[in-house]
């Protein structure tokens, strides 16, 4: 009842804090899969929190994640659509 009456009252159910997630050094295609073409970009890995609206960091890019779903089995595995957000400037960590 009380998350039914939240947004009656102006909260933002959804307000939550955006995050970083940090995939540089890990291994493309072994520790996730990174998949890009002209009609779009995702990234398949594992994790419990990612987001919409979080950002994702990939070798020197950096990625918004525009929509996400997680599998049934195993339960932490995502897949996610990702729109280009920066590049991050090389050595910055």
């Amino acid at each position: 009842m009380v998350n039914f009456c939240l947004p009656l009252l102006g909260f933002n159910t959804h307000a939550q804090k955006m995050k970083n997630h940090d995939f540089k050094g890990q291994t493309n295609n072994l520790n996730y899969v990174f998949e890009t073409s002209a009609e779009e970009t995702t990234i398949t890995a594992y994790g419990y929190d990612v987001k919409q609206g979080d950002r994702i960091e990939i070798d020197s890019y950096t990625f918004e994640v525009q929509q996400v779903e997680y599998y049934a089995a195993p339960s932490d595995l995502f897949r996610a659509s990702l729109s280009k957000f920066n590049e991050i400037e090389k050595g910055k960590n």
